[in-house]
């Protein structure tokens, strides 16, 4: 891929407000996130998190303090990761989040050592649009004292 406006150098990234890639020396700001030099002298730059009501997909993630081996307990992620600008995927024990790895794995796309719940789910016992395992379902009615109105 090369830049947008230097089309014979290689780009080294995308810019997070206009979507079109940069090389070195059009980049403006690389921290939190790429932006071009293009975007931060007209000021249309996003800004990083919550602002005016609307949130810009930058992301928020939590990890419990508690590990097993290099795994945390528990592991919430949501949007894209603000150095690489990539989805954030949820690993842990328990993971949440868009995309979802763990023993309890809870996401639009969610990869389950032994559960996981969402739309787009892998698991010895799956809840999801199209399956509902017997196993799981006894997961969810412990755990979420709720159930989908396909599972009832």
């Amino acid at each position: 891929m090369n830049c947008y406006t230097h089309t014979a150098r290689a780009a080294v990234g995308i810019c997070a407000a206009c979507g079109k890639a940069v090389c070195r020396e059009c980049v403006g700001a690389d921290t939190p996130r790429l932006v071009c030099a293009a975007c931060v002298a007209r000021g249309t730059a996003p800004p990083v998190g919550w602002a005016r009501g609307g949130y810009y997909g930058v992301g928020w993630e939590y990890r419990s303090s508690i590990a097993l081996g290099s795994w945390p307990l528990v592991h919430l992620c949501f949007g894209r990761d603000p150095v690489t600008y990539r989805p954030r995927v949820a690993k842990g024990v328990i993971a949440v989040g868009n995309a979802a790895v763990g023993v309890l794995a809870i996401g639009g796309a969610a990869v389950g050592f032994m559960y996981a719940i969402g739309g787009g789910a892998v698991a010895p016992a799956v809840l999801s649009g199209g399956r509902c395992d017997q196993a799981a379902l006894d997961v969810a009615r412990r755990w979420l004292q709720q159930l989908p109105a396909s599972c009832r």
